[in-house]
């Protein structure tokens, strides 16, 4: 789905920035098809079943530091 995406907004010239739950040591190739950047909502190395218990606040978390960064770089 991402490089989908990807593909369309980089031939549109819009960035995009995908959020996701675990990144594949193989996911950096999405760059090459357009993807801006990656980031992860998994803050701790934890199994999955203790993971889908915090995963909407470290979503929610893992937003603030993206929305942070764009707003210190003054975009």
């Amino acid at each position: 789905v991402i490089s989908g995406v990807a593909r369309r907004t980089k031939a549109a010239g819009v960035p995009c920035v995908a959020l996701v739950g675990d990144v594949r040591d193989d996911a950096y190739g999405a760059y090459d098809l357009g993807v801006t950047a990656i980031f992860s909502t998994n803050r701790l190395a934890i199994p999955f079943s203790q993971a889908k218990q915090r995963s909407r606040e470290d979503y929610i978390h893992t937003l603030e530091d993206i929305f942070r960064l764009v707003k210190a770089l003054n975009f």
